[in-house]
């Protein structure tokens, strides 16, 4: 899982919190398709923010805002081939 390649344990806990915010978030809005590989996509988004992130929330959403952007972006190519 991406999240183990964080080493530093403050960064660690404050992206395992904002995963399950992100996943709740999602869920909710009823954004997801397939939840393990979404899971796994949306852990990455959040490992390659977490050094920007301000606090727990702040990462969480914006984990939520790439997620969104880049499934709308892959959901676009996809129409294009």
């Amino acid at each position: 899982m991406p999240l183990s390649s964080l080493k530093d344990p403050i960064a660690l806990g404050l992206a395992e919190g904002a995963l399950e915010m992100a996943w709740q978030r999602l869920q909710r809005e009823g954004l997801l398709i397939s939840p393990e590989s979404d899971r796994i996509k949306l852990a990455s988004i959040v490992v390659g923010l977490v050094a920007i992130a301000e606090d727990e929330d702040d990462l969480a959403k914006r984990a939520v805002f790439k997620f969104n952007a880049i499934g709308r972006h892959d959901s676009l190519g996809d129409q294009q081939e």
